[in-house]
């Protein structure tokens, strides 16, 4: 595999990786990550409509589609001038049908490859693929990050040394501090709850909208490169849990996961390849001298 050509294809990749094991993760990732991204753009439309349109306006009128197609159409159109002038930035409206387009075969793909692999008792793994309706549904599980953590637990001790605070002292403003960042991620979760209607409702009628000129992607390599890096790093970190989990399972015979290994440690540099490849290298430069710019 040329991992410089031009035309790198994941889906066609992940088909090509030797160990069921390793490419039934790496496609049930991908699955995910294209479900996943559907609702991330869905709600930037959300977003962007909800500028134009004031609030209550939206939110009274989330029926009357006549008025969300005609927003909607209004930003389909600028995404297509955007590209006419030149832009290799895929807008809310073309990510939603790009993704949508491919988001069939990379299913079918996970159900496929997941039912040739074995389960503890022998029986053919099932993989369900999911109603994406129903997902838009599904209330949020946010958590703070382990980065957050550090940072919390840092400052928190730098403070307390500062102002001479007992271990119990700290241990309390920490506690303290943690609680606050949970309530915030509640109170995330429960405005992304209250906004799945009208996000599902603008996901709909992104689909239904007519644009002049679009054929969606037909193909992985055609996804915007941001979709495109996103979906390698997550295929990357699936590749190496297999290799985690591996080494958990004390039924396996070294001989599995030696395959095992073997089989991640190639898929993990052909996919770094990837990312590092002219292609990608140039469009990851071209996205960080924008964000110096904007800084």
């Amino acid at each position: 595999m040329s991992t410089t050509h031009n035309y790198f294809d994941l889906i066609e990749f992940i088909r090509g990786v030797k160990n069921l094991e390793v490419s039934s993760q790496m496609a049930q990732s991908l699955a995910f990550r294209v479900d996943v991204n559907v609702q991330s753009a869905a709600r930037q439309l959300f977003k962007i409509v909800r500028a134009k349109m004031h609030e209550k306006q939206l939110e009274k009128n989330i029926d009357n589609l006549a008025d969300l197609t005609a927003a909607l159409g209004e930003q389909a159109f600028a995404e297509r001038c955007f590209h006419e002038i030149g832009s290799d930035v895929t807008g809310p409206v073309e990510t939603i049908r790009d993704l949508m387009a491919i988001r069939d075969d990379v299913h079918e793909m996970a159900a496929e490859l997941t039912s040739y692999c074995l389960d503890w008792q022998g029986n053919p793994r099932q993989y369900e693929i999911p109603d994406l309706d129903e997902r838009f549904y599904e209330k949020p599980k946010l958590k703070v990050g382990e980065l957050e953590k550090r940072r919390a637990e840092s400052s928190t001790r730098r403070r307390a040394e500062a102002y001479g605070l007992s271990a119990e002292e700290s241990e309390r403003l920490l506690a303290k501090k943690m609680a606050r960042k949970e309530n915030n991620l509640r109170e995330v979760e429960d405005t992304l709850t209250n906004q799945a209607h009208v996000v599902h409702t603008i996901f709909n009628v992104a689909m239904s909208t007519r644009i002049e000129g679009f054929t969606p992607a037909d193909s992985f390599y055609k996804l915007d490169l941001v979709q495109q890096r996103q979906m390698i790093e997550a295929c990357i970190k699936a590749a190496e849990r297999t290799e985690d989990y591996a080494e958990r399972d004390r039924s396996m015979s070294e001989s599995m996961f030696d395959d095992i290994s073997i089989t991640v440690m190639r898929v993990v540099r052909d996919l770094n390849g990837v990312l590092q490849s002219p292609r990608f290298s140039a469009h990851a430069a071209a996205q960080e001298a924008i964000a110096q710019n904007v800084g």
